[in-house]
């Protein structure tokens, strides 16, 4: 099972160690809680872990492989997530955009994300007009629909 590593890591901010983690290890596809004080950089432990910050010092692995800031083998999904200003339906449509699907499995793929997070009857739906709880479906949707090796 892939796993995600973290070895000697930490970040620097202003000059002082905001945080420092010797060694953490996490098994795939499994969600984690993380709390903390406000500005105590748990946001910023989640972008180094997801590869979207480089650390100041360590690394971070994916199974036996550095990971790289930018590779998408990781998702990290924010509290407040981006969303595009179109339908429920395009937001999801934008991520197998980027894959290569036929047009059959695409069809397939958006469908069964919408059902899994209780969307579909939104799927017509302005992403701008949807509740909160309705914004976070249609981003872990989103997420889902990525695939990563790691897993989301």
């Amino acid at each position: 099972m892939t796993r995600l590593s973290a070895e000697n890591i930490s970040i620097r901010y202003g000059g002082k160690t905001l945080w420092q983690v010797d060694r953490l290890v996490l098994p795939a596809s499994r969600f984690i809680h993380l709390q903390g004080a406000n500005g105590s950089g748990k946001t910023t432990l989640m972008k180094v872990l997801s590869g979207l910050l480089k650390p100041d010092s360590g690394k971070v692995s994916v199974g036996l492989n550095a990971l790289k800031v930018g590779d998408g083998r990781v998702c990290y999904l924010h509290q407040h997530p981006y969303l595009f200003d179109v339908t429920v339906r395009e937001n999801l449509r934008l991520v197998l955009n980027s894959q290569r699907l036929s047009k059959k499995e695409s069809v397939s793929r958006l469908d069964e994300a919408m059902s899994w997070a209780g969307l579909t009857e939104l799927a017509g739906q302005s992403a701008r007009t949807l509740s909160g709880g309705q914004r976070q479906a249609l981003a872990m949707a989103r997420a889902w629909l990525c695939v990563p090796p790691f897993g989301c």
